[in-house]
């Protein structure tokens, strides 16, 4: 039950701490600052997003992170972010949210950076 109670969204865990470094998570922060329109393509295309995003997950492969705990305090930092939390909920924020979760996983395991079978 307790293994299960660390998994909501709304709870942090040390494992989370240790999957990021703190430099990472200030990259990913300011990237996110809403310098265009929520609803615009421009976020896949971002050099500040793209280089946040290789932040993090160089960082998770350095903590050895297994992959659902990576996701799991990716999208946690993502709801901590104060640029998503100023963001009405809703259907536009859910779409730009997967949007930035799924440019992660593709980062994560984009060829030539994804972590080896001996790490998982």
């Amino acid at each position: 039950m307790t293994e299960m109670g660390s998994l909501r969204m709304g709870a942090r865990s040390a494992d989370d701490e240790a999957v990021f470094s703190a430099e990472g998570l200030a990259l990913l922060r300011a990237a996110l600052q809403p310098q265009w329109r929520w609803d615009d393509e421009k976020v896949e295309s971002s050099p500040t997003v793209r280089v946040a995003l290789g932040r993090i997950c160089s960082d998770a492969r350095i903590s050895n992170a297994r992959p659902e705990q990576f996701l799991i305090a990716f999208k946690r930092a993502l709801q901590s972010a104060p640029a998503l939390r100023r963001l009405a909920p809703g259907p536009e924020r859910d779409e730009y949210i997967a949007r930035i979760v799924s440019l992660c996983i593709h980062e994560y395991y984009r060829e030539g950076t994804a972590p080896t079978a001996a790490a998982l």
